[in-house]
């Protein structure tokens, strides 16, 4: 074989491997260039692998606007692509849903300055990574800004979504003056946005800069606000009225404005506390800027009996001539407006009596001589039953407790009318006596059951069947009512047959039949409209929640005409909230617990000849709620705003070693239904209805002691 010929041989040889190579190279780049590409719903298909490749990107040119391309609905459709220039191939573009389809986001809104992190923006779910795409926004300038994000679960493909940040200047706002409290904090915040749901501003301090957060379902609020620290005349040092003896120490004087608040006081000489008339303690008082101002304390000394004896029906003035030694304490010491009709009964009572600067408290031991008053009327009964006294009493007065008691022997097996004497006794031990007929009977008419209507209660629950049913009987009254529930099944969705029963003293029996729907779950819920508190009452809850109820029962009632009208009202210095409303409901205000509610929708009540009355039903659990609720009774429920749990202390006091406290997120509403997760209410802080979940409102109850009214 010749040179030549090898030569050639070889060329040919180097041909053949480059051609081979080159259909190679095409064949794979055009697999590559032809791979389909996935997407998500709303994003621009991805071509970097081509665009960016540094042969592909030679060898391919893509026709297809993909910018512009519609992917906002799922499925497939393709992107064109000219290959060496010859062929066109077909790209797949395949458009599927977000890797997390139950991302839930949220706007967000911040002061000026306020650090902010992605996961703000996310409400659901919380097994997620989240992370800005840009941060192409400023914190320390006001405006809004659409803020970039991408989430991700390990191992999926990411999601991107945009949100809004706001940020402005609170100015103003969220500035609070010394001694505010968290309470006033949330309910300040609260006035500007009522569309929050739930606060938390737990770590909000006597001075400084703190954060507080708030939610709803859309928006995420970061705040910080500013306590500020004491200045010259931000303390007050306390004055007092006392009775002669009583002592008064520098801490009562301070009021709690000590050290621990940055203020250091000096004191004159103290009074002999055992001369009446008016004294002066002057005080010195230094704040943590060392500025120095002095303040005057009034102690002004009572000589007057602290331990009296009065009948229980006592009149004001009578009380007064045995309290007082001279009219110059008549003048200047005030009766509470309601211990005489609320609070007072036989044995040993308190008597809070107002002076201009604090209240003093007498002990008064009071005792029932007269005796009650009655009116019977005669009665029809089954035979061979014992009544109650009671059920011959139509009405009776006293100012003390009474007891009906039958004198001397009756025969209740004998059909017929029997002549019977009621003996009253009431707590001081007077009598009173009178006579009324018994006519005993055969009875053969069975009760009747009320409230009995098909339900449906949720799957694996324990539900309460009997809340809502009642029995009354002719002749005795209400009658129990059993529940045969053995055919319910609540393991098992479906339609079970239940059965009431009730049977009367004589035997006789009736039935009622209803179906119970065992579902995913069940609601029971009162029609029952909200009235918001705001702008007339922004510290009104209580008072709101009564009118509540009161126009759910029919009575067109105006929240704010009711506080002026029945709500008892006594200011910061002598109110009790167990008693009175303290302070101002309009403005500056604290509240009230279930008494003065009581008292207030009572007064309103009697003022209306209805029959209605408000019933304190506190220390209940909230099982025990959940029955007035099934008879379509709604509860006004004590528990802390947005059901929060705080139970942080704003205010307390001290009545004669009682001691009173006031928690700073303490709020009245409305209890209407329920669900198996769920209570739900009227809160007059929102608008509309709300649920909370069934552990904080439980929480909520307890830490406000559980207290509860109801109207019936």
């Amino acid at each position: 074989m010749s040179k030549r010929l090898k030569i050639i041989i070889a060329i040919c040889a180097v041909l053949t491997v480059i051609t081979a190579t080159l259909a190679v190279c095409c064949t794979l780049s055009y697999k590559k260039a032809s791979e389909s590409v996935t997407v998500t719903c709303g994003d621009i298909p991805d071509y970097s692998h081509i665009t960016h490749h540094p042969v592909l990107s030679r060898m391919c040119k893509i026709t297809t606007d993909t910018s512009s391309m519609d992917t906002s609905t799922q499925g497939k459709t393709s992107v064109s692509i000219i290959f060496l220039g010859i062929w066109e191939i077909r790209s797949e573009v395949n458009i599927v849903p977000p890797s997390i389809p139950d991302l839930v986001s949220r706007e967000v809104c911040i002061t000026r300055g306020t650090e902010i992190s992605a996961d703000m923006f996310v409400v659901s779910p919380t097994d997620i990574e989240v992370s800005f795409r840009e941060n192409d926004f400023d914190i320390n300038t006001e405006g809004e800004y659409e803020v970039k994000l991408s989430a991700v679960r390990e191992g999926d493909v990411p999601t991107k979504f945009t949100s809004k940040l706001t940020v402005y200047d609170p100015g103003d706002l969220f500035t609070f003056e010394y001694g505010r409290s968290t309470g006033a904090v949330i309910k300040t915040i609260h006035s500007k946005f009522r569309e929050i749901d739930k606060l938390d501003a737990t770590a909000v301090g006597p001075s400084g800069r703190f954060p507080v957060k708030c939610y709803n379902e859309t928006t995420f609020f970061l705040f910080e606000v500013t306590m500020l620290k004491a200045t010259a005349g931000d303390g007050k040092v306390l004055s007092f009225d006392i009775i002669a003896g009583d002592k008064v120490t520098k801490e009562d004087i301070l009021g709690g404005m000590g050290e621990e608040n940055g203020i250091t006081a000096e004191f004159s000489d103290f009074p002999d506390f055992n001369v009446p008339g008016d004294h002066e303690i002057r005080v010195t008082l230094t704040n943590i800027r060392g500025d120095i101002y002095e303040q005057v304390s009034h102690i002004r000394v009572h000589d007057i009996n602290r331990n009296i004896t009065a009948e229980l029906q006592s009149s004001n003035e009578e009380l007064a001539a045995l309290i007082f030694k001279d009219t110059d304490s008549a003048r200047s010491l005030k009766f509470g407006n309601d211990f005489v009709s609320e609070f007072m009964e036989v044995g040993e009572n308190n008597i809070f009596l107002h002076g201009e600067y604090s209240t003093v408290t007498v002990k008064a031991h009071l005792c029932d001589t007269i005796a009650p008053i009655m009116v019977l009327n005669d009665i029809k009964y089954p035979v061979g039953h014992k009544p109650s006294a009671e059920r011959l009493v139509k009405e009776y007065t006293d100012a003390s407790k009474v007891t009906f008691t039958f004198e001397g022997k009756i025969d209740f097996d004998k059909e017929g009318a029997v002549k019977v004497c009621i003996t009253a006794t009431d707590e001081g031990g007077n009598v009173t006596k009178g006579n009324a007929k018994i006519n005993f009977v055969k009875d053969t008419e069975p009760p009747k059951i009320y409230g009995a209507s098909n339900m449906t209660v949720a799957k694996d629950s324990s539900p309460k069947y009997g809340g809502r049913v009642y029995a009354e009987d002719e002749l005795v009254g209400r009658v129990t009512v059993a529940v045969d529930s053995s055919q319910v099944n609540t393991q098992k969705y479906g339609t079970y047959n239940l059965t009431y029963y009730a049977t009367d003293l004589s035997g006789n029996t009736a039935t009622v039949n209803i179906t119970v729907t065992v579902a995913d779950k069940a609601t029971v819920q009162l029609d029952v409209k909200n009235i918001m508190q705001y702008p007339a009452l922004p510290n009104g809850c209580e008072v709101t929640s009564l009118a509540i109820v009161l126009n759910y029962l029919g009575y067109e009632v105006d929240p704010v005409w009711l506080c002026d009208n029945h709500l008892p009202i006594e200011d910061f210095v002598y109110g009790d909230p167990w008693k009175t409303y303290v302070g101002n409901p309009k403005n500056e205000g604290l509240g009230c617990y279930a008494p003065a509610i009581v008292q207030a929708g009572n007064s309103y009540l009697e003022s209306v000849d209805s029959e209605y009355r408000v019933k304190n039903v506190s220390g209940g659990a909230m099982g025990d709620y959940e029955g007035y609720i099934d008879r379509g009774v709604p509860v006004i429920l004590w528990g802390t705003m947005y059901m929060n749990c705080d139970p942080e202390v704003y205010w307390r006091r001290n009545y004669d070693g009682r001691e009173v406290v006031w928690h700073a997120s303490s709020h009245c509403l409305v209890l209407i239904g329920y669900t198996s997760e769920t209570y739900i209410f009227c809160d007059p802080m929102r608008s509309g209805i709300v649920e909370y979940s069934r552990e904080s409102v439980e929480k909520s109850s307890e830490i406000n002691f559980r207290q509860a009214c109801v109207i019936e």
